[in-house]
């Protein structure tokens, strides 16, 4: 994907800001849109002056397009560019991160109750299914990527995303 495409989705750079999703340690997650149909896109910008940005690009690149899971984000496509950098275009989630659902509902604001244990089940349950998928592929991963450690990014609350009635996605490997 060229990047003049990921500029046309709708995203000014200068904008970027406004329409950030999440960060992380070597990036940062926007929302655009890209086609005719506007289909809602999230582009991960890696940070193009760490050192390791290009080798986590590449790691990241090998697992997300390896991977064909329910519970894992499918991967849309990659740019790299010599003057902006690396991105990576994954599937747009709607529903906010779990960690959001967790911790991010206040009390005493409506429609903001915490969620039931039978909730926080099904959550763990989808969580464990992502990883059971993605710790089975390890050996074939291992082999394209070269290393050992290529997987298991950070495994927090803002990495796994929700999707409608908490179908739980979960994204960033490196």
């Amino acid at each position: 994907m060229a990047f003049s495409s990921i500029m046309s989705s709708g995203i000014d750079v200068l904008l970027w800001t406004e329409r950030v999703l999440g960060r992380g340690a070597l990036s940062c997650v926007f929302r655009g849109r890209v086609g005719i149909w506007r289909t809602a896109i999230a582009i991960k910008r890696l940070d193009k002056e760490d050192k390791e940005c290009a080798k986590a690009f590449c790691r990241e690149l090998m697992i997300a397009s390896s991977l064909n899971d329910t519970n894992v984000i499918p991967l849309v496509g990659f740019c790299i560019d010599s003057e902006e950098g690396l991105f990576f275009v994954y599937k747009y989630v709607s529903g906010g991160s779990l960690e959001h659902h967790l911790h991010g509902r206040k009390k005493g604001v409506k429609g903001s109750s915490p969620l039931p244990w039978s909730v926080r089940y099904e959550v763990a349950i989808g969580i464990a299914e992502a990883v059971a998928y993605v710790r089975n592929d390890l050996d074939k991963l291992r082999s394209r990527c070269g290393s050992s450690s290529c997987l298991h990014s950070d495994l927090e609350g803002v990495e796994v995303v929700a999707h409608l009635n908490l179908n739980l996605k979960w994204g960033s490997f490196q």
